[in-house]
């Protein structure tokens, strides 16, 4: 048997383990407060295509790479993707519809982001539940 064969695979293990967490795809999830609601028109410039920041966007009180989980998100930006980049047109309205709310209402959200599905740069958040 050779020796130096059978270390291969934990090394490599080992390395894997000790790669920064930012290189890895992340959902994350939290709790926190919509400050501010985004709709938009405008299209994307060419060759892209849909709207700027998928259409629409909540401001959120956290910076979304704070939420556990830590996503790798720049902003407190989240996109819902109305425009139908990542789900349909009507499940991204309704996300909307439930961060809408909860400014209307002052209430909190439970808010899940995934830092894999990007809109301008922007994480798309997958669910809002109102608090």
């Amino acid at each position: 048997m050779n020796v130096n064969n059978s270390y291969l695979p934990a090394l490599m293990m080992l390395a894997a383990l000790s790669l920064p967490e930012s290189a890895f795809a992340a959902q994350g999830n939290g709790t926190a407060n919509v400050i501010s609601i985004l709709t938009t028109t405008q299209a994307q410039t060419p060759p892209a295509t849909g709207l700027v920041y998928g259409g629409c966007m909540a401001n959120l009180s956290v910076n979304v790479n704070q939420l556990a989980g830590s996503p790798n998100c720049p902003t407190t930006w989240v996109t819902f993707g109305c425009d139908g980049t990542y789900a349909t047109q009507s499940s991204a309205q309704m996300l909307l519809d439930q961060a809408q709310l909860a400014h209307i209402a002052n209430k909190p959200v439970f808010i899940v982001v995934d830092d894999t599905m990007l809109i301008n740069g922007m994480c798309t958040a997958v669910r809002v539940d109102v608090n």
